[in-house]
């Protein structure tokens, strides 16, 4: 089975940027499954699962377990790469924090805080602080992700079910926090 062009270009994208970068992909067994992949670079490690339907699942929270689904999804090979570097950057230190940090989202959609604080009405030294906070309100965390082109999605988690929480009620513009806090 040859490898599917979207895997040969993640990895010759990730080691143009760093030579370092180890790259073995692992075959399904049948055309239409998942390819597994392990990239490294020094102490780091980053699991990625790729199919066809869904594009590159990223498993960077350590407490993801076998048979689990990949925590981030990317479904394009720029996305993918972007944030893998990202990921090597951070480290395996930072990592244990896990989460996409706000900073982190908007870098990776290559906007800088110029840019977004002219969509928000407010100051670049605003966006800076706001993304540096340990608590924010939901309201500001969804005029934020708007602003760089996304929807947020809240989720729950009991051990009975999962479901998806409604935002569209959610009204809280990002001047208030930032004039408030």
């Amino acid at each position: 089975m040859s490898t599917p062009k979207e895997i040969t270009s993640l990895e010759r994208l990730l080691q143009e940027r760093n030579q370092n970068i180890a790259f073995e992909a692992d075959p399904p067994r049948d055309q239409n499954g998942t390819w597994w992949i392990d990239v490294k670079l020094l102490a780091t490690t980053v699991n990625v699962a790729w199919n066809k339907r869904f594009g590159f699942g990223l498993f960077t929270d350590p407490e993801i377990g076998y048979g689990e689904h990949p925590n981030e999804v990317y479904r394009t090979v720029d996305f993918a790469c972007r944030r893998l570097l990202q990921l090597f950057e951070l480290g395996s230190a930072q990592r244990e924090s896990l989460a996409m940090r706000l900073d982190n989202l908007r870098k990776l959609k290559q906007v800088s805080q110029v840019e977004l604080s002219d969509k928000l009405g407010i100051n670049q030294a605003s966006i800076s602080k706001f993304e540096h906070r340990a608590d924010m309100k939901l309201g500001t965390v969804l005029d934020y992700v708007r602003a760089i082109g996304g929807h947020l999605e809240l989720k729950v988690h009991f051990p009975e079910f999962d479901a998806s929480l409604a935002t569209n009620a959610v009204a809280n513009p990002i001047r208030r926090q930032v004039r408030d806090g």
